[in-house]
């Protein structure tokens, strides 16, 4: 990033002219290491998988091998078809709210600098994250993308909240998981019409998104910070 872009991205920060967009990579970088495999989506979608195998829900023959192979193919559609597998299996069971508590539900601060830091600068955040963290440092509320009310308000720092775009553990009705989740949420007309609105009113800054974000040494390396001026 250029030193002018970063004296930009100063300026409208200190000018709360900002809207913060938290990815994985916080989130890897924050929990117990223990936590960290699944802290990210890929390695959430795996222990899906082997959740599904645990509880000897009946599945067809190959079917782990067949959805590792896709979450692991790099390839979108390929992940979130497995996505949507995992979620089938686990909703239809009874078991994908107590396999959400298990999992992001429980991930606890072992790391807080980087949440600390996201909090001091006072501005809207809106995470691609299923867990609790930033609550848990702030004292904010989650907001999910399916209370489009709340979600408009605080994105407008008319309220105070944390703003859950692909969901939050405690209502699995909001979590982006597969296929029919990801179609809902790009059809739902109000979160897409305040997400062109951010583009366009507002400077976006990233942070946890990218290859490092990923990297299992993330808890050793800040995650990156990336700024989109849209206007």
């Amino acid at each position: 990033m250029s030193h002018l872009l970063i004296d930009d991205l100063k300026q409208a920060i200190r000018a709360r002219d900002a809207v913060l967009f938290v990815g994985a990579g916080v989130s890897i970088a924050t929990v117990d290491p223990l936590q960290r495999p699944i802290a990210s989506w890929t390695g959430l979608l795996e222990n899906a998988v082997q959740r599904v195998e645990d509880l000897r829900i009946a599945v067809p023959a190959g079917w782990k091998d067949r959805q590792l192979g896709a979450i692991r193919s790099g390839d979108m559609d390929e992940m979130l078809s497995a996505g949507e597998h995992v979620t089938v299996k686990l909703r239809r069971s009874g078991e994908l709210r107590p396999w959400l508590n298990d999992t992001a539900g429980r991930f606890t601060v072992k790391e807080p600098s980087v949440l600390e830091a996201i909090r001091d600068l006072e501005l809207p955040i809106v995470t691609t994250n299923y867990d609790g963290l930033l609550e848990a440092v702030t004292a904010l509320p989650a907001v999910t993308w399916k209370d489009s009310a709340r979600v408009e308000r605080a994105v407008r720092k008319h309220e105070k909240a944390i703003v859950h775009i692909h969901g939050f553990f405690q209502d699995p009705d909001s979590v982006i998981l597969g296929t029919r989740s990801y179609v809902a949420i790009t059809q739902d007309e109000h979160t897409q019409t305040v997400m062109r609105s951010l583009r366009t009113l507002t400077i976006l800054v990233f942070v946890g998104f990218g290859a490092r974000a990923a990297a299992s040494d993330a808890g050793r390396n800040p995650p990156k910070l990336h700024s989109y001026r849209s206007r």
